[in-house]
């Protein structure tokens, strides 16, 4: 320190002194200060001592030197300086005193010294005189805000950073504070972190703010300050009267899960955030509206708010573990964050896993924190992994404490995690770089997750007509064989890609090579007009300099034109920049473009593969259910070989299996595959009611298990013809009178068509229908529930005929202990009965006698024998209704099956 004092001494040139953190003594920088005031021609205009502890002494000798200087600073940085307000004290009092300081300094930094009454009152007199003071930070400086906020009211116009962190904002600075931001023109960058701020005067900010029609683009900090839930409901109160925020930091506010909750859902309104930091709000204890606070968080960041970057960081404490991953999952398909910090949460592996699989699908983010999580080998595996697979990503730094701490867990995984992490580090290198951005060597990954969703549906379309021998025309054949090739063809696309984006990158280094050899006469001349016109100037304006020297003059400038433009150097500054921002940004329309193309591709496919698979559905149906009517009819149980007399492999293989979740969701459209029976919820019982006059029925259309989907109006096929719309009558659902007692069996499909499987002779079980159990006056009826197996056994046998889980024969006394001969249209309805769909069916000629038919739907008291003639019914192929009866119990006769 005491080298650069003497060379201070005698410095005639050095302009800025920025001594950062050298660990210097206070005595080494209190020898400089009085050299430099003992260098009356000292020209220092830019003075740095951040970080180091100059004390008392270092800051009154540079006080010292800065009031006897001839000029004033530009900058003056103590950052971090441990004065304490008699060193501050004297310091002020010498900017104040220097009075080229008010029209020169630009950026005072005196944070983390304290200023005290005595320096804040001091430095508020130098700020309340008119300066040019841009910025100005005083955070932790124990500043007097009610001496400082009316001084920069006053004389701080240019002020465009103030922060004050650190220092408490009282109800009586308050209202200076908001008349200041009403008033200022230029403020960009406040902070008011750790000000023990309270909501209302939050809020008078946020106002100030609103109504100051200069402000745009302020970058506002209110960390620290124990909003809570009030804060949060005040701010998602006026969020959509923010207009000018651009950055928002709300990290440590003791929100919780509610605030953040209420919080996100208000800024989704405001149209101007792109930059939030939510970190350490989280309830340290698991909350009920956790998932409902990470839902809301994740809405805002695909709503209207143009948030680009989200930091969700986590202190000990905070963090919240795996419980962080569907925001995660999420990112896949989030198009507008750009950076995303999301570290200290502990998630683990799974964390790493999940960030992997969003990079697959990801295409905007930039950039990604997320150390200290725990993430071992197996989570760094599955990062790599969708690293790879993604071009995007550019900045990242490796979770550093996480490698090291999977290094010590996992020492016999050392070479794996070495291998790992170099992966890593080459992806993303690979990223930075336009020109290997794009190179063959991941094509194949990319493939490999290209439309995932659609490859595997393709395949399994594919899949399911080859295994149902369908036959298919030309068109349908070669529709099979671009979907088997498809992968292959996908891949030829990317390669044409590859192709274009390698011969443009070319291209465009070339032109802008042959445009620097054009772009560089240009600077040169434009170089010498430059000298011409300064050696005129000084031809006009200075008669005392002679035609020699201005001749030298013109010679020396032409010179030093000509050499300062090299045409290398311009190529290479274009080729490095120009070029790769130009590639890099084509890239990306490249990358959309081949994704347009394989959806187009994709969509194609599924339609001619649907065509085929559905289309071909109807005809195998009628074609097998003809088998049925030569069959003999069961007495109990369906006979084994019913099942081979389906018609094709396919349909045996169907009837027992049990459904997946694609068959349920393919059930759009009507189809022959005969299905497990998905049972339907259990209905409460209903209160007993007055029996209505015959009301009018209702048709409810839907999948049934099966029986594929049943038709929607406006777009699927018609009832077939045969078809009768049900007409109730009597006390059941059901259709014509029935001479032989009751209401006749329900109305169903016209005959000459297709038979259900598994109603009548053989095939798939019918429906299940779950409903509460019926109790008979002698207890309940041996089986189980009807429609239910037994507990712990198999299903109970088929009933006579129809292939269903009937019950046994009513007790004697007919239904609900009525008369055996009486009609069930006199029965009381059960309290325990719902409307339920019924099947619609109908005998090929006319109604069975007793009412009951094979359908079961409607009837009186039909004996069980006469029910077994119904078991033969025959529905037509295609489509399927079933009818309800509205507020109507259903009889005896009309049992589900």
């Amino acid at each position: 320190m005491k080298i650069i004092a003497d060379m201070l001494l005698i410095n005639k040139s050095i302009e800025r002194l920025h001594l950062v953190n050298v660990d210097g003594a206070a005595a080494g920088f209190e020898q400089i200060g009085q050299a430099i005031a003992k260098n009356k021609k000292a020209p220092l205009t830019s003075v740095d001592w951040s970080f180091n502890s100059i004390k008392d002494s270092g800051a009154a000798a540079l006080g010292a030197a800065l009031a006897s200087l001839p000029h004033g600073l530009v900058l003056l940085n103590l950052d971090h300086g441990d004065a304490t307000k008699k060193g501050m004290g004297v310091l002020c009092n010498s900017i104040k005193q220097n009075v080229h300081m008010a029209r020169t300094l630009v950026t005072l930094n005196l944070a983390y010294n304290r200023l005290d009454a005595e320096g804040s009152q001091t430095l508020a007199a130098f700020l309340s005189m008119p300066n040019v003071v841009r910025d100005l930070n005083v955070a932790y400086t124990n500043s007097n805000l009610e001496h400082l906020f009316p001084a920069l009211m006053r004389g701080s116009s240019e002020l465009t950073l103030l922060n004050v962190a650190g220092n408490k904002i009282t109800p009586q600075s308050a209202a200076d504070l908001k008349k200041f931001l009403q008033s200022c023109s230029r403020l960009k960058d406040i902070n008011f972190a750790d000000t023990n701020l309270a909501v209302n005067i939050a809020r008078d900010v946020l106002k100030g703010i609103i109504t100051n029609k200069y402000f745009a683009d302020v970058n506002l900090n209110f960390s620290g300050n124990k909003l809570g839930l009030l804060g949060a409901n005040m701010i998602a109160g006026i969020a959509e009267e923010l207009t000018s925020i651009e950055k928002f930091d709300l990290s440590n506010n003791e929100l919780g899960d509610e605030g953040l909750s209420i919080l996100a859902e208000g800024l989704c309104k405001c149209n101007c955030i792109k930059e939030l930091n939510l970190s350490d709000n989280f309830n340290k204890g698991r909350t009920k509206l956790r998932m409902s606070a990470l839902d809301n968080i994740i809405e805002l960041t695909s709503s209207s708010c143009p948030i680009e970057s989200l930091i969700l960081s986590a202190s000990p404490g905070f963090g919240l573990g795996p419980e962080l991953l569907p925001f995660i999952y999420a990112l896949a398909t989030n198009d507008t964050l750009i950076r995303l910090d999301v570290s200290g949460h502990g998630m683990l592996d799974k964390g790493g896993v999940a960030l992997g699989k969003a990079l697959q699908t990801n295409r905007t983010l930039q950039a990604l924190y997320w150390d200290n999580n725990g993430t071992q080998l197996a989570g760094l595996v599955g990062f790599k992994i969708g690293l790879e697979r993604n071009n995007v990503l550019i900045t990242m730094p490796l979770p550093i404490l996480d490698i090291s701490q999977a290094l010590k867990v996992q020492s016999s995984e050392q070479s794996k995690i070495h291998s790992t992490v170099t992966a890593i580090s080459e992806a993303l290198g690979r990223n930075q770089n336009p020109k290997s951005k794009f190179s063959m060597d991941g094509v194949s990954h990319l493939i490999s997750f290209t439309g995932a969703g659609e490859r595997e549906e393709l395949n399994k379309l594919r899949f399911r007509i080859k295994a149902a021998g369908t036959n298919t025309d030309a068109a349908g054949q070669r529709a099979l064989k671009d979907a088997e090739e498809n992968d292959t063809y996908i891949t030829a696309l990317h390669e044409i890609q590859s192709e274009m984006q390698q011969a443009l990158d070319d291209e465009v280094a070339s032109r802008l090579g042959k445009f620097a050899g054009e772009l560089v006469p240009f600077l040169v001349n434009t170089h010498l007009q430059l000298s011409e016109r300064l050696v005129a100037g000084i031809d006009k304006n200075y008669k005392s300099i002679g035609p020699d020297t201005k001749s030298k003059l013109r010679a020396d400038l032409d010179a030093l034109a000509r050499q300062s433009v090299d045409k290398d150097q311009i190529s290479k500054i274009l080729a490095l920049s120009a070029a790769q921002q130009i590639t890099s940004q084509l890239a990306k329309s490249f990358v959309r473009s081949v994704e347009t193309a394989s959806d187009t591709v994709f969509d194609s496919l599924l339609d001619s593969l649907e065509d085929i698979y559905y289309g071909a559905k109807p005809s195998s149906s009628s074609t097998s259910s003809s088998s049925y009517h030569s069959q003999p009819a069961p007495s109990h149980e369906p006979a084994p070989s019913s099942v081979a007399d389906i018609g094709s492999s396919e349909a045996a293989v169907v009837a027992t299996r049990i459904p997946s979740e694609e068959d349920v969701g393919q059930a759009e459209e009507p189809v022959s595959e005969p299905e497990e029976p998905i049972p339907i919820p259990e209905r409460p019982a209903a209160p007993p009611r007055k029996q209505p006059p015959a009301p009018p029925s209702r048709s409810i259309s839907g999948p049934v298990a099966g029986m594929g989907a049943m038709p929607n109006p406006g777009g699927k096929p018609p009832a077939p013809a045969g078809f009768k719309k049900p007409t109730p009558s009597g006390s059941n659902i059901g259709g014509p009178s029935n001479p032989s007692g009751g209401s006749g069996g329900p109305t169903a499909i016209g005959s000459g068509g297709f038979q259900l499987p598994g109603m009548g002779r053989g095939g798939a079980p019918p429906v299940a229908l779950n409903r509460p159990p019926r109790q008979s006056p002698t207890g309940p009826p041996p089986g189980g529930q009807q429609g239910e197996p037994p507990h712990g056994g198999a299903p109970p046998p088929r009933g006579p005929g129809f292939g269903g889980n009937l019950k046994p024969p009513p007790p004697a006394g007919g239904p609900r202990g009525a008369p055996p001969d009486s009609d069930s249209s006199a029965t009381p309805a059960s309290p325990h009965r719902m409307p339920v769909p019924v099947r619609p069916r109908q005998s090929p000629t006319a109604p069975p006698p007793g009412g009951g038919g094979g359908g079961g739907g409607g009837g009186g008291s039909g004996s069980d024998s006469e029910q077994q003639k119904g078991g033969g019914d025959d529905d037509s192929a295609g489509t399927i209704k079933t009818h309800l009866t509205k507020d109507r119990p259903m009889g005896a006769a009309g049992r589900r099956r």
